[in-house]
């Protein structure tokens, strides 16, 4: 069975609120990759990964609040805690000439 690649672009810290928000460390350039309706995986350190949508994204203190399908108390958030939050190689946005993917 062929796994797609996925590309770490940041990591859950902390759930912020009761409502299943929670901060994620963003290393990514890309905004649109926590658009409303994306899809990111979430994965425990050499771990099988889930994938759920993106209800919201904003900004706050130099990290990203989301919330996600199927996350919705500070219960859920928490196990997203140390995880790291991937994407399909496939859906990066194209590169422009002489820009890398690190």
């Amino acid at each position: 069975m062929n796994h797609p690649k996925l590309v770490v672009i940041g990591e859950g810290v902390k759930p912020h609120g009761i409502r299943g928000e929670f901060s994620v460390e963003n290393h990514a350039g890309s905004p649109q990759l926590y658009s409303p309706g994306a899809l990111i995986g979430f994965r425990a350190p050499r771990g099988r990964e889930r994938f759920l949508e993106v209800l919201s994204c904003r900004p706050h203190q130099g990290r990203l609040l989301l919330t996600v399908a199927g996350v919705a108390d500070r219960d859920a958030a928490e196990k997203l805690r140390g995880m790291e939050v991937v994407v399909k190689a496939d859906d990066l946005p194209e590169l422009d000439e002489g820009e890398v993917y690190l």
